[in-house]
């Protein structure tokens, strides 16, 4: 807290002479706290705070200066400026008062313009001492909440001072620690030629040095890795060195499991890039050695259905049809399959496209394909995606196909193709109201193979959701279906824009 006035004591047994200088005082605006004795002195120092002392040196009991002793043993009041009062003349008197610890004297009787000028002069020095300490103490204040350790050190690379982090991290202690030379800390752990020669230039040549790294290792403390930065510092006119030293040990940790990770990631590319190759074999070997065989067997069939149709009774005709539809649906099987493993492996080119357009075009293949079909089709406009034309163009046509062949067995048919936005992010749907499926089942409709529809029921293989799937999650999006038995389905999926 701000004082408003300075606070002078005047200790002196004559009270003439006390009022003599409260008189002086007073007017040029300082408070004057008066002792008649040493011992009163010290408690008026001790229950105020007192910026300068006017110290008589012969009085009764406790003479000036054994009042001086205890001021200057006293680390609070060792700073205060004290001004003894003599009658002394001699050279060796006044002397003795100065080896005593007092900062200035004057001598009875006194001039009030030299005492003015000695008061003033001496508080002015107070100030800059204050001023400096607040200084040092804020300093030292910010030094100790620094999170990372840091030293002090002498021109001669001794511990003046270190902060609490560094016992903490270290596990010392400041007696171990003050006052040591800095290469013999901790069993000389320090003691690096290198660190040695960079500690060295920074006083002779005014240098900083920044993020040395040094492994260090000691009982209790364990394996730290730690980054050590250094400048010159100047206090009070004394050349010092402030060194930080930062543990990076979680740091390095973390590079080294990110290094692993990569390098477990590139393993797993490798083996994925020889996956992809075999399955490439795989697809190969679908399309040239089975589907051949299968061909023959169809090719087979047709002959004998056309020319020894005549030689077959009812039930042969029934299996050979049998044996047709099945090869068919065989062929069918592998071509969504070889589809399905093209489309895991191709890249995902993207650009502006129009889905509203792109749905438009599948709807009217369908009718097309079946233009008997009456079925109602309401397709947003403007419906707009950053993807891969190709590759959307392929889920649409799945989605859509699957909701013409859904409501091909009710009357009023309606399929739907729109958006909304949920969370800031839009979701597509195609939606029916056709046969629908029963919710609980709905994770299971993507997998492949897995159908909740017979053959008999309704056509197709169990690839195309799948097929739909994989599609949008190359896209970054997800994908999710919703229904009830006879009140038909809806399916949601949702595109990455980047």
């Amino acid at each position: 807290m701000m004082k408003d006035k300075t606070v002078i004591l005047v200790v002196d047994d004559q009270l003439q002479n006390v009022e003599l200088l409260r008189a002086h005082l007073v007017p040029r605006g300082y408070d004057v706290v008066t002792a008649a004795s040493g011992a009163e002195a010290m408690e008026k120092i001790s229950g105020n705070q007192i910026d300068l002392v006017l110290l008589d040196v012969i009085m009764p009991g406790m003479s000036g200066f054994e009042v001086l002793a205890k001021l200057r043993a006293d680390k609070k009041t060792q700073r205060i400026p004290v001004i003894m009062i003599t009658a002394y003349k001699e050279h060796e008197d006044r002397l003795k008062a100065l080896e005593s610890g007092c900062d200035d004297f004057i001598s009875k009787p006194f001039d009030r313009h030299e005492l003015f000028a000695r008061v003033k002069s001496l508080l002015r020095i107070k100030s800059l001492h204050d001023e400096a300490d607040e200084a040092r103490d804020y300093a030292e204040a910010i030094v100790e909440t620094v999170r990372e350790p840091l030293l002090v050190l002498s021109k001669d690379l001794r511990v003046i001072t270190a902060n609490q982090a560094y016992y903490r991290v270290f596990k010392t202690t400041p007696y171990a620690v003050e006052n040591v030379y800095f290469y013999d800390l901790q069993n000389e752990r320090w003691n690096i030629p290198t660190l040695r020669n960079m500690l060295e230039d920074i006083l002779e040549q005014n240098t900083t040095f920044n993020d040395f790294e040094v492994d260090y290792e000691a009982p209790g403390v364990g394996r730290r890795a730690l980054l050590l930065n250094a400048r010159r510092i100047d206090r009070e006119g004394t050349e010092l060195i402030l060194l930080a030293l930062e543990d990076i040990t979680d740091r390095r940790l973390a590079e080294e499991n990110i290094k692993k990770l990569n390098a477990d990631l590139q393993h797993n590319l490798d083996e994925l890039a020889s996956a992809n190759k075999e399955l490439e074999a795989f697809s190969y070997s679908v399309s040239h050695d089975l589907r051949n065989p299968l061909n023959r067997i169809l090719g087979f069939s047709d002959i004998l259905l056309e020319g020894y149709s005549d030689k077959l009774d009812d039930e042969g005709k029934n299996h050979l049809d049998r044996i047709i539809k099945n090869a068919v649906r065989m062929k069918r099987i592998m071509d969504d399959l070889l589809h399905l493993s093209r489309i895991s492996r191709k890249g995902v080119q993207r650009q502006d496209v129009d889905l509203s357009k792109i749905a438009a075009s599948v709807v009217a293949e369908l009718r097309e394909a079946q233009p008997d079909r009456g079925a109602t089709v309401d397709i947003q406009e403007g419906i707009a995606a950053f993807a891969d034309v190709k590759l959307i163009e392929v889920a649409l046509s799945n989605l859509l196909g699957n909701a013409w062949k859904f409501t091909s067995k009710i009357k009023n048919a309606g399929i739907q193709f729109g958006t909304f936005k949920e969370e800031g992010k839009i979701v597509y749907y195609v939606r029916d109201n056709g046969a629908g499926f029963d919710q609980r089942f709905s994770e299971k409709l993507f997998l492949p193979f897995h159908r909740l529809h017979s053959e008999d029921e309704f056509e197709g293989t169990g690839i195309g959701l799948a097929t739909v799937q994989r599609i949008i999650h190359r896209h970054g999006g997800k994908v999710w279906a919703e229904g009830e038995p006879g009140k038909g389905a809806a399916f949601y999926f949702t595109l990455n824009d980047t």
